[in-house]
């Protein structure tokens, strides 16, 4: 069973110990994600229940809180809106086998700082759980309009911002078919992915504005970056444009540059969107993807 002290050393060499929650009505899988987790400069604990979440968050204060949703005294929803205003340094992350719209949209108005759905890798969810950890606290999305079919946001311009929201938009979208989920997601991604690179050169104090948009026949992206935008025609990095007599050229240009690997964000973006519209500026992007037939 998972440590449940309340006397915490403030550090174990040059590490700062940190403390994490971890609320789950399967004992099981409580204990699995502490065994998993454990590190010597972290103290895990458990709850099984609603109400023995809410004594723990009432009484002390965690890094980072990881909550189920479907407890068995209770919501996990109604922890996460009561405390996430208590305890703004904490970081709350639902973990959860609920696949419905309505438990992401719940995070998302519960100021939830991540979504996972089980089942997922445990190595996945250490590299997370790191992430979460160490994050700075100007690394927060945004979320400034929540409906089923229509959300706004703003994220900083963050590796692990686009990492986050990427998830958020992949289970928002879990009732179309994998593949058309997969394919939206990794645009979508990489489009980010530009606006926070190019736009607002990783700098966290910098904000990408995101829009999406579900009709019954599309889902819409429209992705703005803070950046003065770009021409197709200037940019040796990037596989768009480049001449067929030396389409790997941008490649080596990236490489010359010290620029991440990669490139060919545009050209998966054309290839999968049924439409993709650019702005004057080009520091605006729209992507529209038809449904396909359900």
């Amino acid at each position: 069973m998972a440590l449940q002290s309340s006397v915490i050393p403030i550090s174990v060499g040059w590490s700062i110990v940190k403390s994490v929650l971890i609320v789950d009505d399967d004992e099981a899988c409580a204990d699995l994600l502490c065994d998993s987790l454990s590190r010597a400069d972290r103290f895990l604990f458990t709850a099984f229940t609603a109400a023995q979440a809410e004594k723990m968050l009432a009484s002390r204060t965690f890094d980072l809180v990881l909550l189920d949703l479907g407890l068995p005294d209770g919501s996990g929803i109604d922890l996460l809106e009561r405390f996430t205003r208590k305890h703004p340094n904490t970081r709350f992350v639902v973990i959860t086998g609920d696949e419905s719209t309505s438990a992401v949209l719940g995070a998302m108005n519960g100021a939830a700082h991540d979504f996972v759905r089980k089942p997922f890798a445990i190595e996945d969810l250490r590299e997370w759980v790191d992430g979460w950890l160490s994050a700075g606290h100007d690394a927060d999305i945004h979320f400034h309009w929540i409906k089923p079919h229509w959300v706004e946001m703003s994220i900083p311009c963050s590796l692990r911002a686009v990492d986050r929201v990427s998830r958020f938009f992949s289970n928002l979208q879990g009732d179309l078919p994998f593949e058309f989920r997969d394919q939206v997601g990794d645009c979508v991604r990489e489009l980010v992915m530009n606006a926070v690179e190019w736009g607002g050169h990783f700098d966290p104090s910098n904000k990408v504005q995101i829009s999406y948009i579900r009709t019954e026949r599309m889902v819409q992206f429209r992705i703005i970056d803070p950046g003065k935008g770009f021409s197709f025609d200037n940019m040796s990095h990037a596989a768009v444009g480049q001449t067929s007599a030396d389409p790997t050229a941008y490649a080596r240009v990236r490489m010359q540059r010290g620029i991440r690997p990669g490139g060919l964000g545009l050209v998966i973006a054309r290839s999968i969107a049924d439409d993709l519209l650019y702005n004057e500026a080009q520091n605006e992007v729209i992507f529209i993807k038809f449904l396909p037939e359900m």
